[in-house]
């Protein structure tokens, strides 16, 4: 007897034998190592003492069923803020994913224990339409990880070198398929993800500065993509992304073909490939259809990658019938139906760097355009947080790309407060790859 490890992955065996009329192999079997749902903690690196935090768990559920789960966070050197619209009892439908949230105080240095218990509980009340569903068995779940909490007024240094990029590199790798594409849990997904693949794609061809990449990855995973799309240019969805806030408003078809048509630009593409003449056909003949606000900020930088000028105008006027305005800011109001925060979740950050990235990507800028991205950088630059960032890891790569282009304009640089290292400072986490050089 063995227990199998705590961990969702398929094992291969055989066996052999030996006697006095030879040596004998057994056929290949394989164990399948599941849980019918799992909690993840979503945790910073370190926190000061005395810093207040949301806390956030993901739980996933691999069930055909709707199940109902019932989310405990463990008592701890730590205070829990009330609140009293918080639900910690949810839903969770096939292939769904769903997060729970705590306001805690870290109160003592060191390493702060936390620990989280997801349990499947039976309810007479339905999900929806569905009947509630009780695994018979793994219907608990208990995580456990720890939090460095660092004491405040010490002075620090940080240094940064290419192995931080390198060891981001290599542990990205961990979650690509045999056929070059990429997906939140690797192999163990049943295919790549067409938007994950692609957001690789982008840190890995703008880490290339930085760290050797081998360029028969990207090649691939670049190939896989042209897999994905339609005969009529486009691209379709495909594989399967969890924390869907990552991709912010990218919702549909249309959305997710500008964004890989952009990424194909940037790294390099030739209008005349077939694959990508093709998709920016299928963009400008949806151009005039589409009423995303979004969508249009997408199209409006993908066609100033592809120095379609004509196009790009006409996105950006319709893109400034769409802005909220004041006498010093400009910025796209837009918000996300979320299903991992049960609500509303702002996009506004996202939506506008993609205007300001349309505005600075071109060659030229004229008055005009100049005074809309000197406004556009005002209001985002009083969106950042305490610590120079932003909200997510999409958002962080935009503007500090957008800001690396603004910085090659003079007049508009000069008028710029924005702290460039702590606008850019990546780390690795999780499944993505930001990279800190």
């Amino acid at each position: 007897m063995t227990t199998t490890p705590d961990t969702i992955t398929q094992f291969n065996a055989r066996t052999f034998c030996i006697g006095n009329s030879g040596f004998g192999l057994s056929s290949e079997v394989s164990l399948t190592v599941f849980k019918p749902f799992f909690v993840d903690l979503v945790l910073p690196y370190s926190v000061i003492q005395g810093e207040t935090l949301t806390l956030k768990a993901l739980v996933f559920n691999y069930l055909p069923q709707c199940i109902k789960v019932q989310v405990t966070l463990l008592q701890s050197l730590f205070t829990i803020q009330n609140c009293f619209n918080c639900q910690y009892t949810k839903c969770i439908c096939a292939d769904e994913s769903v997060s729970f949230n705590w306001k805690i105080t870290a109160n003592k240095i060191g390493f702060l224990p936390l620990t989280v218990r997801a349990e499947a509980v039976d309810s007479t009340v339905t999900c929806g339409s569905k009947a509630v569903y009780v695994p018979p068995n793994g219907n608990l779940d208990i995580l456990q990880k720890q939090l460095l909490v660092k004491p405040q007024g010490i002075k620090k240094e940080i240094t940064q070198n290419t192995f931080l990029c390198l060891k981001g590199y290599q542990r990205e790798l961990t979650y690509k398929h045999l056929d070059g594409s990429y997906s939140a849990f690797g192999e163990n997904d049943g295919e790549g993800s067409t938007w994950l693949t692609t957001f690789v794609i982008k840190c890995f061809y703008q880490a290339k500065k930085y760290v050797f990449i081998d360029e028969k990855v990207l090649q691939q995973a670049v190939q896989w993509l042209t897999t994905s799309q339609n005969p009529n240019g486009c691209f379709k969805s495909r594989g399967k992304l969890f924390h869907t806030l990552m991709k912010g408003g990218v919702e549909d078809d249309l959305s997710l073909s500008a964004y890989i048509t952009a990424a194909l630009l940037e790294i390099g593409s030739l209008k005349e490939d077939i694959n990508l003449a093709s998709a920016l056909s299928c963009l400008r003949a949806n151009v005039t259809g589409s009423t995303n606000a979004y969508t249009l900020a997408l199209l409006a930088y993908t066609f100033t990658l592809a120095n379609d000028i004509k196009t790009r105008q006409v996105l950006l006027d319709r893109l400034y019938s769409l802005a909220a305005s004041s006498e010093m800011d400009l910025y796209w109001p837009y918000t996300l139906r979320s299903s991992e925060s049960n609500g509303l979740v702002s996009a506004s950050i996202e939506l506008s760097a993609y205007v300001l990235l349309a505005l600075v990507s071109s060659p030229t800028l004229n008055p005009n355009e100049l005074t809309n991205a000197s406004r556009i950088v005002s209001w985002l630059s009083k969106q950042q947080n305490p610590y120079g960032g932003f909200s997510s890891t999409q958002v962080k790569m935009l503007n500090c790309r957008q800001l690396s282009y603004l910085v090659s304009f003079s007049l508009l640089g000069s008028c710029l407060e924005i702290q460039e290292s702590n606008f850019c400072n990546f780390t690795s986490f999780g499944t993505h790859l930001e990279p800190q050089c």
